[in-house]
């Protein structure tokens, strides 16, 4: 059987359609590595925007020292109601860091989650000790003293945790990553140390407030 050739058929000027090249897509190394909150590094943008927001807290700070000492109105529930928040807050934010952990393995990462877990912890223990909210009167047995101190160990929390990602990351030991075996164990041990250490605190800041120095004066 004799062949046909296609361009005698076709009209002059036509070309034949060329056939469709496949695109081969490139496959990630085996070094590739995704930036994380530890490892991205900020624009000159982002620089100028904390700078910003600094300032301008600095600068509300300063204006609302003068009316600081002042009683305001009472106001019922508002204490409830910014606890509530900000223990869902920070929970949502334990849980962001700790997926992000797991996919990372960045050391770093994990002292941000424990910093917020703790933070979560101080916060509800605070909610629980609130006076009318779970019990009659004051939950805590003793007044404004043990909830002085649990915002104090609240407080304490962020940049305490804080400090160990800052010195990890300015460092040599810049990025370092768990060992792909140990990541579940690491974040497990690191959840139970926490928990088991803001009980302790909690309970140091609830039933031992007399052996604490005394941080506020009247209710």
């Amino acid at each position: 059987m004799s062949r046909i050739n296609v361009a005698h058929i076709l009209p002059s000027g036509t070309s034949l359609p060329r056939k469709p090249q496949r695109r081969e897509v490139a496959k990630p190394s085996a070094n590739f590595v995704v930036d994380t909150l530890a490892t991205a590094k900020a624009g000159r943008s982002q620089y100028r925007f904390a700078l910003i927001v600094c300032v301008v807290f600095a600068v509300v700070t300063i204006a609302m020292l003068p009316i600081a000492t002042r009683t305001t109105i009472r106001m019922p529930g508002f204490s409830v109601m910014s606890q509530s928040g900000l223990a869902m807050l920070y929970g949502l934010t334990t849980t962001l860091f700790l997926t992000q952990y797991r996919s990372t393995r960045t050391v770093s990462v994990l002292f941000l989650a424990a910093g917020s877990l703790y933070t979560t912890i101080a916060v509800l223990a605070q909610l629980a000790c609130l006076p009318e909210i779970f019990a009659f009167g004051d939950m805590a047995g003793n007044g404004s003293s043990a909830l002085s101190w649990l915002r104090v160990f609240w407080h304490i929390g962020p940049p305490l945790f804080a400090l160990p990602f800052a010195i990890i990351e300015g460092g040599r030991h810049r990025g370092a990553m768990t060992h792909p075996g140990r990541v579940s164990r690491t974040m497990w041990g690191m959840i139970a140390v926490i928990c088991v250490g803001s009980a302790l605190i909690v309970l140091a800041a609830t039933q031992h407030v007399p052996f604490l120095p005394n941080i506020i004066t009247g209710n």
